[in-house]
């Protein structure tokens, strides 16, 4: 059985040079125009440099042109498909049909995969995109790992998303965005309005929120089911992020691959939450969640880790001294939140302190006894 391909994003260079350091065996980026995250595209002279950067180190580099394209667009859509016919990336992500068809015009040898906003959930439609010139699908996140055996049955191959944010709606189908702020999801300008706070009868939060993918521990049954390409979210995410992850994901899977168990999984589990976490992780449809299960509706920004909690405080002039006894070591550099009527951020400056030890914190703010300390980055 063939190894699964690690794939890694990329927003800027930087993201690009970490997720080739922490061992990504391919990385996905997209251009100026044309991406799904119209924020993180390099321009063409930085996709130049990129596709030249991943060759060299033997690493293949897949480009999204994954938006739908709007008729006045196509002159553009054509100056960006004859850059890429001349940098030769190894394949390019579509959602838009008409631009599929027009890559299989104008560059018939372009690998072509089908992007997860075409939505591609069951075997029937890889089926047809195998067809229609489609040498890989990257399958909707709805999709269990039944359906992807499937999908994998028709002899395409199947890339899949095993770590990062979550869509609540179908990757592109979603209008939520696009409806209530002018931002289309599809045109790659989401506003996230998912992460917003509702109100629903008796409930009120972010109910629309979804937890972050986590399938570390799963990547065993991801193997056996003959995956392709395991693929981590994340092209607005930091170069330290996409390292973190890669390199954690990368020594997982080569110990699935050789069927070894991974005896680092609770500290590695412990490492993703610090570098970004919405609370509790979900396995998502691909192992069986459902329903609420999939939503964090408690909070929708870095949730970090838990630290310790607020002893006693006292005001010193325009400094309150803070002692907190600590659940975890602290070290000079965290970069810490205390949570209370209002949140606090603030940076450790001082000797490291050790688990169930007290530390003692310079705020601005008077906590309570009892608020939560949460490092949300570690030194």
């Amino acid at each position: 059985m063939a190894k699964p391909e690690l794939l890694a994003p990329a927003g800027n260079p930087e993201g690009l040079r970490a997720a080739i350091a922490a061992g990504a065996d391919a990385v996905y980026l997209g251009a100026s125009a044309f991406s799904a995250r119209a924020t993180a595209g390099f321009d063409d002279s930085a996709l130049a440099d990129a596709v030249s950067l991943a060759h060299l180190h033997g690493r293949r580099i897949y480009i999204a042109v994954n938006t739908l394209v709007k008729e006045p667009e196509w002159p553009l859509l054509h100056d960006l498909l004859k850059l890429l016919g001349e940098l030769r990336p190894d394949a390019v992500l579509v959602q838009d049909l008409g631009v599929l068809s027009q890559i299989k015009e104008t560059l018939p040898n372009l690998q072509v995969h089908a992007s997860t906003q075409m939505a591609v959930h069951n075997a029937k439609g890889a089926q047809f995109l195998l067809m229609a010139g489609i040498s890989r699908v990257v399958a909707a996140r709805e999709c269990s790992l039944e359906d992807i055996r499937k999908i994998k049955g028709t002899g395409i191959q199947a890339e899949v998303f095993v770590h990062g944010a979550l869509c609540v709606s179908v990757s592109g189908q979603c209008l939520l965005s696009s409806q209530i702020g002018g931002r289309s999801g599809n045109r790659g300008r989401c506003a996230q309005p998912c992460r917003l706070k509702y109100r629903f009868k008796d409930q009120e939060g972010a109910l629309l929120s979804m937890r972050d993918l986590n399938t570390l521990s799963n990547l065993p049954g991801l193997v056996a089911a003959g995956v392709d390409s395991i693929k981590i979210e994340g092209r607005l995410k930091r170069p330290e992020y996409i390292y973190e992850v890669a390199a954690i994901y990368r020594h997982a899977l080569d110990l699935a691959q050789a069927h070894q168990t991974l005896d680092e999984l609770p500290e590695y589990q412990g490492r993703l939450a610090q570098i970004f976490n919405r609370g509790n992780f979900t396995a998502g449809h691909l192992f069986g969640a459902q329903d609420s299960s999939l939503i964090g509706s408690e909070r929708v920004s870095h949730e970090g880790i838990k630290l310790g909690t607020i002893l006693r405080a006292k005001r010193l002039g325009d400094v309150v001294l803070a002692e907190c006894r600590l659940e975890k070591t602290l070290n000079n550099g965290d970069g810490l939140q205390i949570r209370g009527l209002a949140d606090q951020d603030m940076i450790y400056s001082g000797n490291a302190v050790q688990a169930g030890d007290t530390a003692t914190l310079r705020l601005r703010q008077m906590p309570r006894p009892g608020d939560d300390v949460f490092r949300l980055a570690d030194e």
